[in-house]
């Protein structure tokens, strides 16, 4: 390219850079092209030698040349020339703040100016997310090849940084959130949806250990990552197709993306205040949907959906005099009675009436026990949990490992507040189990389906403050 070379003639330009989706490989026919040209602070090029430059290859009068730091103080100056190849947009690069900017994010140090650029501001990362992607056009002295050695690996300090500080940011604009539905101030209501939604995405760049480059095609890139919500651009564009009259639905949709996101930090996050019984509910559950199945695991075990390749262990399972008597249930007399068992269970997934796991050692696929979520009443959070287990699986600590795995789904991807079981008060060790979890005796009636399940009790849960 002439202009590059053009350019490299320029006295103290250090070296030139492809930037932007050339430089990713995500551009397309009309993607303008974008060179970075850096220096050193104390050493400046002439702005007027840029100008001489873009009235050589400018086709018109719109071309803009700026000086340094004209367009803020991280897009530090630059160019848009219109040439007969198409629009070039050329970026000042200060070498040293670039190199302050690289130590700073490897101690944890980042910033995001919302002034500097639509819509969401700049991320300092993104001069990080430059150095990976560029292409070097001119390099004589190796800046460049030196500043992509050290962006190189993305540093956990800056990964716990971000996913903090932005999750905070997201919890502490969403519990705003349900006062300004209720209001039907739909200004500050968007607004608490794209605060938080920008903070949401930072956070999982940083869990996948990518630089943002810009908030462009931003839901796109990450639904293609490893550490992602299921189906995140379709629940983004669900969050932002609000009905005014209805905007408390939309309000549940960011929060329950807000506790998956939480749930894939695997205790990463840490809110920075308990305000919860100050400001309001930071969580609310939101109408099951389980299109996606959501398949759990542990060290030992795997949770799984039910199918007819376990109607063997369902039959013994619900064959079974004893349990049946504590479950108040009559007791399974065939295979067929299982299959069509394992049918029903299907359909009331099918209908979000129910979340039901089968249980399996990991090395193993058959079926040792079954765990359930299900009567959810999502107005006010609360959810009945069932389980069981093939006898000679009992005494082994298996169901505790499934309750707690089921406990940590329900609270913190579900939105659940309260987890309710209801024992048989001669089923002494479900009683036992429950109370080592942490569940209490609950003194007040809840709704349930167990009239014969003899001296049955009531258990409950709450959600960890």
């Amino acid at each position: 390219m002439h202009l590059t070379e053009d350019l490299s003639k320029i006295e103290n330009i250090q070296a030139i850079a492809l930037g932007g989706s050339h430089a990713t490989g995500r551009a397309n026919k009309s993607s303008d092209i974008d060179l970075g040209i850096y220096y050193y602070e104390k050493e400046p090029f002439s702005i007027e030698m840029i100008k001489e430059i873009v009235r050589k290859y400018s086709i018109n009068d719109d071309s803009v040349v700026v000086g340094f730091y004209e367009w803020g103080p991280w897009i530090n100056g630059g160019a848009w020339i219109y040439t007969q190849t198409g629009k070039i947009d050329i970026l000042y690069r200060n070498i040293n703040q670039v190199e302050n900017t690289i130590t700073e994010a490897q101690s944890g140090k980042w910033e995001n100016h919302y002034e500097q650029q639509p819509p969401y501001g700049f991320t300092t990362m993104t001069y990080l997310a430059e150095c990976v992607s560029c292409v070097p056009l001119i390099d004589p002295k190796q800046i460049l090849h030196r500043l992509k050695q050290t962006s190189a690996t993305y540093p956990q300090a800056l990964k716990a940084s971000v996913i903090n500080t932005a999750l905070w940011s997201a919890e502490f604009t969403l519990a705003h959130a349900h006062g300004f539905a209720m209001q039907k101030d739909m200004y500050n209501l968007l607004g608490c949806f794209t605060r938080a939604l920008k903070s949401i995405t930072e956070a999982l760049f940083a869990l996948n250990s990518i630089y943002p480059i810009s908030d462009k095609y931003a839901v796109q890139l990450l639904s293609n990552t490893a550490m992602v919500p299921a189906n995140l651009e379709e629940k983004v564009n669900a969050i932002l197709e609000v009905d005014l009259a209805a905007a408390e639905k939309n309000v549940v949709f960011i929060k329950n993306l807000f506790a998956e996101v939480v749930a894939l930090t695997n205790g990463l996050y840490h809110p920075k205040f308990n305000f919860k019984e100050k400001i309001g509910p930071s969580h609310l559950m939101h109408q099951p949907n389980f299109s996606n199945f959501p398949v759990l695991e542990t060290d030992r075990l795997i949770l799984r959906r039910l199918s007819l390749n376990d109607a063997e262990e369902i039959y013994q399972l619900r064959s079974d005099i004893e349990v049946a008597a504590l479950t108040g249930r009559t007791p399974c007399a065939s295979i067929d009675e299982a299959i069509a068992y394992i049918g029903k269970i299907d359909r009331m997934i099918n209908k979000n009436e129910c979340i039901f796991w089968a249980v399996s050692h990991q090395e193993n696929p058959a079926l040792i026990g079954v765990a359930c979520l299900w009567n959810f009443d999502t107005t006010k959070g609360v959810v009945e949990i069932g389980y069981e287990l093939l006898e000679k699986f009992q005494g082994k600590g298996i169901m505790g490992e499934v309750i707690v795995r089921i406990l940590k789904y329900a609270f913190d991807v579900m939105g659940v507040e309260t987890i309710i079981a209801f024992p048989s008060g001669d089923n002494p060790s479900s009683v036992s189990l429950l109370k080592k979890l942490g569940f209490e005796q609950a003194p007040v009636h809840f709704k349930n389906t167990h009239i014969n399940v003899p001296n049955m009790l009531t258990y409950i849960l709450s959600r960890p403050t």
